[in-house]
């Protein structure tokens, strides 16, 4: 999602050890194409 210069992103990351997986909100900051902020929201392990 996307609102100005902000992308929200959900990301599920897979292949961690014993099987886990994780859950991740984060929002970056975009100026003239480039990433200049990272803000991790929520970060769930499963």
């Amino acid at each position: 999602m996307t609102l100005g210069d902000k992308v929200v992103v959900h990301d599920r990351v897979t292949g961690l050890a014993g099987g886990k997986t994780v859950d991740e909100i984060t929002a970056y900051q975009v100026e003239n194409g480039l990433i200049t902020n990272i803000v991790d929201i929520e970060r769930i392990a499963r």
